[in-house]
Formats: C-alpha cells, structure tokens, sequence
C-alpha cells in the first residue's frame, strides 16, 4: 500500500519546470522471530524536491533532484537460527 503526494509543477516561460513529491508505504510482513512476535510492518517515507528543463531546440529534457528514503522494521535472517528472523 502506498500513498502519494505530488504538487503539480510550476512551468516557467524558459521551460523549466519545478516538483515536490512526498510518498509513505506500508507492507506487513510474513515471518517468525525467535519469542514467536509477530513482525511489524514494513513502513517507509520518501521526499523528493527538484527542477526539469525541456529544451525543444535542443531536444533533451535535464532534470535535477534531490530526495531522502527512509525505512523502517525491514527483516532479515537471524544468523543464530535461518528458520527465524531479525527486525
């Protein structure tokens, strides 16, 4: 499940565009710890701020973006035992 935020863009006359996106997901999880909890889902959060340029004279579109992903409560193996695992 995801949910997203886009703000629409800005296009100014020299054909440079601005963006903003924010997004947050979830995803249970299927798996066993050790003391038999039951996993927390897998939630997460993306930012994501940037500029576009679309040059017709020149045919390329450039784009610029800086962006922050986070992730919480992801699985892995336990390494003391393979048939569980690890938040």
């Amino acid at each position: 499940m995801c949910d997203r935020l886009d703000r629409p863009s800005y296009l100014f006359d020299s054909g440079i565009a601005s963006c903003v996106s924010f997004v947050q997901s979830f995803s249970p999880q299927a798996g066993a710890e050790f003391n038999d909890n039951v996993s927390k889902p897998t939630t997460g959060e993306q930012y994501e701020i940037g500029i576009k340029c679309q040059r017709a004279e020149i045919g390329a579109l450039v784009t610029l973006s800086a962006f922050q992903l986070a992730q919480q409560n992801t699985l892995t193996t336990d390494p003391a035992d393979p048939l569980f695992q690890l938040v």
